[in-house]
């Protein structure tokens, strides 16, 4: 397993962006935020199980950094 992040992109709950998993632990920028340049970044899908409401996040694809 690698350490990584999950970020929490919504803004005013426009849905814009799918889930994104970067390696590494974030650093804030107070400017900007969460630090991501140059990190490599992976798509997630996630997958609920209805009867016990367990979610469980895979990797789908890698994204340009």
């Amino acid at each position: 397993m690698e350490p990584g992040f999950v970020l929490d992109r919504g803004h005013n709950s426009a849905a814009t962006n799918v889930a994104t998993w970067f390696s590494g632990v974030p650093v804030r920028n107070w400017w900007r935020g969460i630090r991501t340049k140059g990190l490599e970044q992976v798509e997630l899908t996630t997958h609920l199980c209805k009867k016990c409401g367990y979610v469980e996040f895979r990797a789908t694809e890698k994204r340009d950094k």
